[in-house]
């Protein structure tokens, strides 16, 4: 999908994808038939050694490998602490995120005619995407929509959000980090020394 020149070849390469996502959701749906299934949005990760992904992509696309890989460090990852992922990713690219919520209701509605159940919680704003789809299927599910909280100013005013959002969940990992203004590659080096100085306790 990065490297598509036309709309035509990410249109194909979404579409290609949306098979995987149903596939992977259909798996997760099954093995908690009945349970809550929480769904935080993010990326597709392909498996193996950079160096070979970028040689099949040549081989398949004509595109040179220079080319290539400028493509893949776009947009780059500058902040290694958040980063372009996730969501940030998803504003990027906003047809992966229409693709997997595609692919999450799709496969939802799907297996649930076939008598599995779910509770679905989707940590990301959805209105608009599925509503339409719906009326295709012919179907409906409920569902509940929540965001995940990972700033020190989300969490100060998290009884605001308790009003729109239908549930919630503290991301403890990056709202730490951006509580106490370290990053995770470095931290270690010096945590013990506050801990036993009493500087963090």
């Amino acid at each position: 999908m990065v490297v598509a020149i036309t709309p035509e070849q990410r249109k194909a390469a979404i579409n290609l994808l949306l098979s995987y996502q149903r596939s992977d959701f259909e798996g997760i749906f099954r093995a908690m038939d009945g349970l809550p299934v929480t769904i935080r949005f993010s990326f597709l990760t392909p498996e193996g050694e950079l160096h070979h992904i970028v040689r099949e992509l040549t081989s398949e696309t004509g595109i040179n490998e220079e080319e290539i890989f400028s493509r893949i460090e776009k947009p780059p990852e500058v902040n290694p602490m958040l980063g372009c992922r996730g969501c940030r990713l998803g504003i990027s690219y906003i047809k992966l995120t229409e693709m997997q919520v595609r692919a999450i209701f799709e496969t939802a509605v799907s297996v649930s005619n076939h008598g599995i159940k779910g509770q679905l919680e989707i940590m990301v704003s959805l209105v608009g995407v599925e509503v339409p789809m719906f009326f295709e299927m012919g179907s409906s599910l409920s569902y509940k929509v929540g965001t995940m909280i990972e700033v020190s100013r989300a969490t100060l005013i998290a009884d605001e959000i308790a009003e729109e959002a239908e549930f919630f969940l503290f991301g403890t990992n990056d709202l730490i980090q951006m509580t106490f203004g370290y990053s995770r590659d470095d931290f270690g080096k010096f945590l013990s020394i506050c801990l036993s100085t009493g500087i963090i306790y």
